[in-house]
């Protein structure tokens, strides 16, 4: 008899233990070392529950609730304790993956004074991936109506030297000022990989106004010049497959096997952008300069 009651005191005790120990883990996980920070947004875009909150690439937080409040998100986000906010802190919304996946993205500061604990933060939205890749594909039809345009020449016969008159330079210009346009925005936001998308889609919309408003008075051209001079189908030749790899480049961003926003990430497909759109303005500038060549003043 003694020995159950032993057995059972013995149980009991263990029991016991167990539930405590199970307590004191979840308290100390979940509750013990966490605080909780009140965040407002104008936008949240793609952020969801349990996205998380990052210092320097490592999850310190996570967002326990969004709400609204007024014309604003309202966010409560569980943060690590240790972690201390300045009043020079930064907190972003951006992308974390290919697939639009968002965190929030914290600078605690260093030179400011610490901010008080009930005080509420403000979290930047940068756009990303779902917001401009929709745009992207504009792109992809100013390169093939700049292709059509070409290959339309190319296909005549080239004996005639006047094939550069003035309804084609307006072709030419088109691609040297998207070219430029391109290249100052690929080396001018590589800080900036969210808003090259947004820009990028903007600058195709703009390319394809300025192909359609170029296309009657090319076709007049075409009209007129029937024949290419062999120094025209050289310079036609060369230009031509730098055409088309912009245009690949394109399609793959379009299809987002090349998005954009890694273009900074991807130095191998950043140098071939680069590559392609300095060669071509290379061509073009050696088209400018050997204008007497072809007969013609082409700029």
């Amino acid at each position: 008899m003694l020995n159950t009651r032993i057995i059972g005191y013995f149980s009991m005790s263990a029991a016991l233990f167990f539930f405590a120990g199970g307590a004191l883990y979840i308290y100390f996980h979940f509750y013990h070392g966490w605080t909780e920070r009140v965040v407002y947004a104008e936008n949240i875009g793609n952020l969801k529950l349990e996205n998380p909150i990052k210092v320097g690439g490592l999850a310190v937080g996570v967002v326990q609730s969004i709400a609204r409040e007024g014309t604003e998100a309202k966010l409560t986000i569980s943060l690590r304790e240790e972690v201390a906010l300045r009043t020079d802190y930064s907190l972003l919304n951006m992308d974390i993956g290919l697939m639009g996946d968002r965190a929030l993205i914290l600078n605690p500061g260093d030179t400011g004074s610490l901010l008080a604990s009930n005080e509420p933060l403000r979290a930047r939205f940068i756009p990303g991936i779902a917001e401009g890749i929709r745009n992207a594909d504009t792109l992809k039809i100013v390169i093939l109506n700049l292709k059509e345009l070409i290959q339309r020449y190319s296909s005549d016969d080239p004996r005639d030297p006047t094939l550069f008159i003035n309804k084609f330079k307006s072709v030419l210009r088109v691609l040297e000022q998207s070219t430029r346009s391109l290249e100052a925005m690929v080396t001018g936001n590589e800080a900036k990989i969210s808003r090259v998308i947004l820009e990028t889609a903007s600058l195709s919309t703009e390319l394809k106004k300025n192909v359609d408003r170029a296309r009657p008075q090319v076709e007049a051209g075409i009209s007129k010049t029937r024949e290419l001079s062999a120094q025209s189908l050289i310079l036609l030749d060369k230009i031509m497959p730098m055409v088309d790899e912009l245009a690949r480049l394109v399609d793959e961003t379009a299809d987002q096997k090349n998005i954009i926003g890694r273009v900074v990430e991807d130095r191998e497909t950043y140098n071939k952008i680069m590559t392609t759109i300095k060669t071509i303005r290379r061509l073009l500038q050696t088209a400018e300069e050997e204008g007497i060549g072809l007969d013609v003043d082409i700029f």
